[in-house]
């Protein structure tokens, strides 16, 4: 019974230890793994399953956000209904949204492959650029979606404020890049050992991580 009990606690939370609890930054991060690996494995779980087929990814990126956005600003008031409403409301717009920014990434993708047909200076363009082009699709994906999730507003707003806030917030965005990065590099580091911590926790840690760069400043913003 008592390791029932233990195991229940372990997902649900339930931690007493935590005299004061963090409300931001890295710290605040720290807390929620710590004190929510339970469900920060379960919905890292349902992330990839609602990711079939991949059309639906926009939409399970949404209903992620808004569902750990909920978890690092209030801590207990979250349930998986939260998850599920999400995922299915503004389904269009959301894939709209999630196309824009694949195909951006794409460009800048094949932008930096074609460096290696060219020598020197101008391979050297077409990589930076590439690079460039491939980060802004990455920035405006994740913050666009991220918005998305968080506040009501009309798409071209969404669209207008994510390109304003993107340079706005140069700093968060570039430590949301770095983000990205490292946790890219570690998998491939450790592959194929990696892949348990893709299944079971990558998603969620990452996104947990992005809410912990924008959130606190985006909510300060009330945009």
């Amino acid at each position: 019974m008592n390791i029932f009990k233990k195991i229940t606690n372990w997902y649900l939370g339930n931690n007493d230890r935590e005299i004061e609890v963090p409300r931001e930054g890295l710290s605040r991060i720290v807390y929620l793994l710590i004190n929510y690996t339970g469900r920060l494995i379960a919905v890292n779980i349902v992330f990839i399953v609602s990711c079939i087929p991949i059309i639906t990814i926009p939409a399970a990126i949404t209903a992620l956000n808004r569902y750990l956005t909920k978890m690092f600003i209030d801590g207990i008031a979250f349930d998986f209904s939260d998850y599920i409403k999400e995922f299915r409301s503004n389904f269009v717009r959301k894939t709209l949204l999630g196309a824009f920014a694949g195909v951006v990434m794409f460009y800048g993708y094949y932008l930096m492959s074609l460096a290696g047909n060219f020598e020197g200076q101008i391979s050297g363009i077409f990589f930076g650029v590439g690079t460039a082009v491939l980060i802004g699709g990455l920035i405006f994906g994740e913050l666009s979606l991220l918005i998305e999730s968080t506040f009501t507003l009309d798409i071209s707003y969404l669209i207008k404020d994510t390109f304003f806030l993107s340079f706005i917030m140069w700093r968060e965005s570039l430590a949301a890049v770095i983000a990205a990065a490292a946790m890219f590099f570690l998998i491939l580091t450790f592959m194929p050992y990696s892949l348990l911590i893709v299944i079971f926790m990558l998603f969620s840690l990452f996104h947990t991580t992005l809410i912990g760069i924008y959130i606190p400043k985006l909510v300060k913003k009330d945009i």
